[in-house]
């Protein structure tokens, strides 16, 4: 079908792109815009498409790079590498068709030749007409030497050196142009085309905690398909599927408005029902068992650890000797299997609303909890975690919210108010911490879509609040990627004033080296051998926000009050 066919039948109904991310069948689908060109090369099919993430390219159906997070993916990639060479002066470039690495490079003021050796003419070509902001002007720039060729042969063939060599090149698939690139013997010869000093860094393929490779890009060959890559999803459910199509089951959820989906084969209903609150699902996916309460996922077997431990240990371990703890929500119990690890607490309140999500967990995840309900210091409510905490006398150390997200119709609403918290504050002994899970943080649905998400708000609010709210976030992937959190507490200090607030969240984000390692070995039993994903790089990765978050936070002046709530999608 050629691009006219495609757009003619694009008017006539929802038309999406989407692109297998695992080899067990996990996809990311986002409403396909427009075509703006489709060709093929001598060595590959190119297109460059508008959707969700804005104006895109793509190779033989793999995306390439996106107008919404290029910026983070090229500066990632050169700008680690130069800064670390101490007058950089030559780089040579393999690959970067879009001539964005070649526009980081051109930044540095002190390089005075840049070879970049690109396999494919046509891309070059249709990034310059199609994408000009990618490569803004850099093919201007005398300092540049574009080389259209193969850039293993162009390099396992010079004699020129260089102070940085950048390898952005298409991923090692079986049968990508790249592989050779990938192997022992380059990066062998590669290290002597370097000067002292020099600096190697190629692009790696995904790093996602829970996955270790990209499987190769597949598209829908099913009834529903149009044109095998542009797929019309208009009559896919975005909750369990309840008829077998001809492809297989699917479980399919919105991530964000507009249509960012993310889809998982569906291997096993396990339970299904409804409390007195909520649908309650627990489903088997490519992430493993899975709870589900309102068609949304609460918690994956695949990264639930990742969650509840960043969740838990920043908070805890911010505490001098932590006693008592209260935990809203949390019906998994895999909140409170992680508090129960530190040997200096006496008691855990757990207040849940839902009897039948807890019962169910025990019954059908009864390794999350991993024993917690038979741990006689832990007190478990069934009862609604707002009006408990409002009524209540009782101090704690720590107050933990692993509660469902702000949504319009949700049951938790209140527990993310002005109000909530600011009687929470009053429950705190002195030094005690509050935390809660906040919504979706992968920065490009915070880009594209601040005001269905929810991260800066709560940030905002507690930080009205607390003398010091510190926003983070865990790379949660069940739940579709970077997941946030906020942790707040008041100076102790009487004379603490901005300044020393300030200086106090600092010294949290970014504790002195050795410290978190050092605690977690003092206050978890078993220590770091009790643990699959915190520790002290894990807490730098999540406290340390990217340049543009932060920003983003900044400027969400948003405040969730119960007159005037805010929603995630």
């Amino acid at each position: 079908m050629n691009c006219s066919a495609i757009e003619d039948e694009r008017a006539k109904s929802s038309f999406q792109f989407e692109e297998d991310v695992t080899e067990g069948g996990m996809k990311v689908t986002v409403p396909l815009k427009s075509i703006m060109y489709a060709g093929q090369s001598e060595y590959q099919k190119i297109d460059i498409i508008e959707t969700w993430f804005g104006k895109t390219l793509v190779t033989d159906g793999k995306t390439q790079s996106a107008k919404c997070d290029e910026h983070m993916y090229h500066e990632a990639l050169v700008h680690p590498a130069l800064l670390k060479v101490k007058d950089c002066k030559s780089v040579f470039i393999g690959g970067g068709g879009e001539l964005a690495t070649a526009r980081e490079v051109l930044k540095h003021s002190s390089v005075e030749r840049v070879v970049m050796v690109d396999l494919d003419k046509v891309v070059v070509e249709m990034c310059q007409k199609w994408l000009p902001e990618w490569g803004n002007g850099a093919t201007d720039d005398p300092r540049l030497d574009l080389i259209i060729g193969d850039a293993y042969a162009w390099m396992m063939n010079t004699d020129e050196m260089f102070d940085a060599i950048i390898m952005d090149i298409s991923d090692p698939i079986e049968a990508g142009p790249g592989i050779k690139l990938y192997t022992q013997e380059f990066y062998s010869y590669a290290a002597t085309r370097l000067n002292s000093g020099g600096v190697f860094v190629t692009q790696a393929g995904v790093a996602e905690p829970v996955q270790t490779i990209w499987d190769e890009i597949r598209f829908i060959n099913n009834p529903l398909s149009i044109a095998k890559r542009f797929v019309n999803m208009s009559q896919l459910s975005s909750a369990i599927e309840e008829e077998r199509a001809k492809s297989g089951f699917s479980f399919i959820e919105d991530l964000a408005a507009g249509g960012l989906q993310v889809s998982t084969p569906l291997k096993n209903i396990v339970f299904r029902g409804e409390s007195e609150y909520q649908k309650v699902d627990i489903i088997e996916t490519w992430f493993g068992k899975t709870l589900l309460t309102d068609g949304k996922t609460q918690s994956a077997k695949c990264d639930e650890r990742i969650y509840h431990e960043a969740l838990v240990h920043p908070a805890l371990l911010k505490v001098k000797d932590c006693k008592s703890v209260f935990i809203g929500g949390g019906g998994e119990l895999a909140t409170a299997r992680e508090v129960l690890k530190y040997s200096s607490v006496e008691r855990i309140v757990m207040v849940d609303l839902d009897k039948v999500v807890v019962e169910m967990c025990q019954k059908w995840l009864p390794e999350w909890g991993d024993g917690a309900t038979d741990d006689p210091r832990l007190e478990l409510i069934f009862g609604d975690a707002h009006a408990w905490m409002m009524n209540t006398d009782e101090m704690f150390d720590a107050i933990i919210m692993d509660i469902s997200d702000p949504t319009e119709a949700g049951p938790g609403i209140k527990l993310y108010t002005q109000e909530f918290y600011s009687y929470a504050a009053t429950r705190l002994n002195l030094g005690g911490v509050f935390v809660t899970q906040s919504g979706i943080a992968e920065p490009v649905v915070l880009k594209n879509d601040l005001n269905n998400t929810s991260w800066g708000a709560i940030n905002r609010t507690l930080g009205s609040v607390f003398d010091c709210a510190i926003p983070y976030y865990a790379q949660v992937l069940s739940f579709g990627g970077k997941w946030g959190y906020v942790m707040a507490f008041n100076q102790t200090d009487e004379s603490s004033c901005e300044s020393t607030a300030e200086q106090a969240s600092n010294e949290w984000r970014r504790p002195r080296d050795g410290l978190i390692d050092t605690l977690i070995e003092e206050k978890i039993t078993g220590g770091k051998s009790a643990l699959e994903f915190y520790d002290g790089d894990a807490h730098l990765g999540m406290t340390c926000l990217a340049k543009f978050v932060r920003h983003i936070l900044g400027r969400d002046e948003r405040l969730m009050t119960m007159e005037n709530p805010v929603f995630m999608y």
